[in-house]
Formats: structure tokens, C-alpha cells, sequence
């Protein structure tokens, strides 16, 4: 169609309140957790400097790093995928809370890295992820009635859900993740923030369902503190996608950078322990 472009949205892209902590698999994750997903890079970050950086930390058995752009810009998000779990443990562990300037790439942004599980992992994995329950046809609904809702209210000309495994569903590209591919005019864009605000209503209503669950059945499911939105690029106290990344040079030598920043310091759910609130000035917001 004439004038109509369209996008990838990431289901790692939505606020995410209500994603449900669980005990103790919450923390470390499942075997089954390869993936995190990051935000808070500098905007200057390329794949390199990623992997260097991760390199670095000591996770050094990086299979893949996917950056997410937006008209070739950098969104400052990046999954990475580890053929390990414990090394994907230890970047969740050493990159969440660290300042971005503490990837050196360009000129010192302000802001802090937040990492966590991959969402979108979780989803393809169905009933074999720790939420014991298929994300996927929940949040496309009966006859993808959940994706009709989405481009009705945003005022998107298509909106389709795919990703690993969902061949009968609409157009499938060749990437695994779970995401929209979301069409509209030029002139609309800002109609891809309204999808991704309702999608994040979507998921809310089902991770709230897996917390009601699990609170019956096992009764380990918790529902998460306060957060700020993921809209905002870090909390106000600090201010203001490709192929598996290799070329065959060999990774940079050096120690871990000490630390992960100031104690204490926490991001929003399903970014840290369960039970622990923001700092100050974090709470609240649109």
C-alpha cells in the first residue's frame, strides 16, 4: 500500500508491571532462560561494544546479539543470547543497575542499564517456562482477537503477532522473538506508542491471571513493588536489529569492571529480588 510502512515491536518493548515474580526460580531463572534483554544503553552502542563490554563482566559465551533500531537509529535495548545459562546469570546480574556510561562507546550518557529474563524467551517456550502456561495464545487471543483489539484501539492499518513456532498466524519473518509487525501511514506514527501501550495492557491482564493462578495453585506467584514506566529512558534521579554478531577476531583480554553500581539501587519488576522498592523519585508517573 502507498505511504504505509511498517515496524517491528518487541514484546520486551511494553511496561511490564505486573510481570510476576516467582520463588526462588525468579532470581536465576530456569536452565531454559538463555536470553536477557537490556535496555539503557548509549544510544552509540553497537554489537561490539556490547560484547566487549560483556566480555568484560566475564560472560564470555555470547551466541548472539540482536540491537533494536528503529529507522536505524539504536533504541538503546539489545537482547543476547548465551549458549549457557550461568553466563546469562551472571550479565543479568553485573549489567542491571550499572550506570550506561559504564560501556565505553562514544560520549558518557546518563542513565542506568536494566536487565533481565527475556519475555519473549519465556512466551515461545510455552508451558516448559516458568510461568508453566502458554503465553502466546493468550496474548493472541481467541482468532487473534487480542491483535484486533490492539489495531482498533491504536488506529494502526495491520497489526499481526508472530515469532518461533506461530507459522498459522498471519505473516511470519524469519526472526524468533515474539513481536508485532505493526503497519501504518507516515504520518501516524505515533499511533505504534498507543499499540505498544494497550499490548502492555494485554500482558498486564495475563501476567496478573499467572499470579492469580499460581497464588491458588503453588502458591509462589507475587505481584511485583512499584516501578517507573519503561517509557522513561531511567529513573529521574539520574537524568536525562542484525544477525548473530561475531567476525571472527578474538574478544578482548581484561578483568571485570568492579562492581555494578551503588547498592540498593533497583529497577522496576522482574528486574531484581521481589520486595524491593525504587529509589526515591521513582514511584509514580504517566
Amino acid at each position: 500500500e502507498s505511504g504505509v510502512v511498517s515496524e517491528k515491536v518487541y514484546v520486551d518493548e511494553v511496561d511490564m508491571p505486573f510481570r510476576p515474580n516467582f520463588h526462588p526460580e525468579h532470581e536465576d531463572g530456569l536452565h531454559s532462560d538463555l536470553e536477557i534483554f537490556i535496555r539503557g544503553l548509549p544510544k552509540a552502542c553497537a554489537e561490539r561494544d556490547l560484547w566487549e563490554h560483556l566480555y568484560r563482566l566475564g560472560a564470555t559465551d555470547v551466541k548472539e546479539i540482536l540491537l533494536l533500531r528503529r529507522q536505524k537509529v539504536s533504541k538503546g535495548m539489545a537482547y543476547v543470547v548465551f549458549n549457557r545459562h550461568d553466563h546469562a546469570v551472571m550479565a543479568k546480574h553485573k549489567l542491571h543497575g550499572s550506570p550506561t556510561s559504564s560501556i565505553p562507546c562514544g560520549p558518557d550518557e546518563q542513565g542506568m542499564i536494566l536487565a533481565r529474563f527475556s519475555e519473549s524467551e519465556r512466551c515461545i517456550n510455552g508451558r516448559s517456562c516458568v510461568y508453566g502456561t502458554d503465553m502466546v495464545g493468550l496474548l493472541l487471543g481467541t482468532r487473534g482477537k487480542c491483535m484486533e483489539q490492539v489495531k482498533d484501539a491504536s488506529g494502526l492499518r495491520k497489526v499481526l503477532l508472530t515469532g518461533r513456532s506461530m507459522r498459522s498466524f498471519g505473516q511470519v519473518d524469519e526472526d524468533p522473538r515474539l513481536h508485532m509487525v505493526v503497519y501504518y501511514e507516515v504520518s501516524e506514527v505515533e499511533n505504534v506508542t498507543k499499540a505498544i501501550s494497550v499490548w502492555g495492557e494485554q500482558l498486564g491482564s495475563v501476567h496478573r491471571e499467572i499470579v492469580d493462578k499460581a497464588g491458588k495453585g503453588k502458591g509462589r506467584g507475587t505481584m511485583p513493588p512499584p516501578y517507573f514506566p519503561m517509557g522513561m529512558d531511567s529513573p529521574p534521579m539520574f537524568g536525562k536489529g542484525g544477525p548473530p554478531f561475531f567476525d571472527g577476531k578474538g574478544p578482548p583480554m581484561g578483568m571485570p569492571p568492579p562492581g555494578m553500581g551503588p547498592p540498593g539501587m533497583m529497577g522496576p519488576p522482574g528486574f531484581g529480588p521481589p520486595g524491593m522498592l525504587p529509589p526515591p523519585g521513582m514511584l509514580g508517573g504517566p
